[in-house]
């Protein structure tokens, strides 16, 4: 069977498939996304450097100190992963019922 792979580009955005497990995501403004598709959907994102130390939320702050890359949104360091990630949520997605 023959895979086709298309490249989507939308305004700052282009969209394509790496490989038959990875689907690459480059913007125009340096930001860089890779989702592997299988066997488990992970997520990996590429900042350029000048972002450095200028990011916060769940991905973490991007300032190469992995003591307090569970910053919550109010600032608390957390040392467990489930109350750091819930201080990221909106109403929007809530995580009730979720077994983490």
């Amino acid at each position: 069977m023959m895979l086709s792979f298309v490249t989507v580009t939308v305004k700052h955005v282009t969209i394509f498939w790496q490989s038959s497990m990875y689907v690459q995501v480059v913007t125009s403004f340096g930001v860089k996304m890779q989702i592997q598709m299988d066997p488990l959907i992970q997520l990996y994102l590429m900042l350029p450097a000048e972002k450095k130390g200028s990011t916060k939320g769940l991905c973490g702050n991007y300032n190469d100190d992995i003591t307090d890359e569970f910053t919550t949104s109010s600032g608390i360091i957390e040392n467990l992963a489930e109350p750091f990630a819930r201080s990221w949520e909106t109403e929007e997605y809530l995580w009730d019922g979720l077994e983490l």
